[in-house]
């Protein structure tokens, strides 16, 4: 089994570790999303919820190319405004269009994933983050709705994404 390592925030920002044995990788999303919070916060980058969305596509994506595996244990749905995670939506939606100004907690804890000890999870979030965090939510959007892109072949079997066709896009 594999040992993921999840951080988390204490009162004062800085980070706590905790150690869990689970089987392979996949993770939780809401992990994921509050490291890219975390680098918007420290890059003072606003992070609204559709742009944490895409970000969070962009970086399974990423991870799936070059680990060939998926990062996340829940898929993605197809929704109106490109790929969404169920599980982000609901724990973000109170936010709608403005800027997210707190962590997912579990536990009472703002749980992150320590970048430092997998580095195929690091590669694909450093690359992601230098790559789109200055681009807004609705050009990011637009980009998941390309002719060829995941989120229009998913109309023509259902409303999950296959990974796949997300590994498989090349218009990002």
């Amino acid at each position: 089994m594999d040992k993921i390592r999840k951080m988390w925030y204490n009162k004062r920002g800085k980070l706590k570790n905790h150690v869990e044995k689970r089987r392979g990788f996949m993770l939780n999303p809401l992990w994921a999303a509050n490291n890219l919070l975390a680098r918007g916060r420290n890059d003072g980058i606003i992070i609204t919820p559709m742009k944490l969305q895409k970000l969070l596509y962009l970086l399974y994506r990423q991870f799936y190319k070059s680990e060939n595996r998926a990062l996340f244990s829940e898929r993605f749905e197809a929704w109106q405004y490109g790929p969404v995670l169920g599980s982000v939506y609901r724990e973000f939606q109170e936010f709608k269009d403005k800027p997210i100004d707190r962590y997912y907690f579990e536990n009472g804890k703002a749980i992150g994933i320590d970048e430092n000890d997998y580095a195929g999870f690091k590669n694909a979030i450093d690359k992601v983050w230098s790559e789109y965090r200055d681009v807004g939510a609705i050009e990011l959007s637009r980009r998941t709705h390309q002719p060829g892109s995941a989120w229009e072949k998913s109309k023509n079997y259902g409303y999950l994404l296959k990974d796949e066709d997300i590994r498989d896009e090349e218009w990002i």
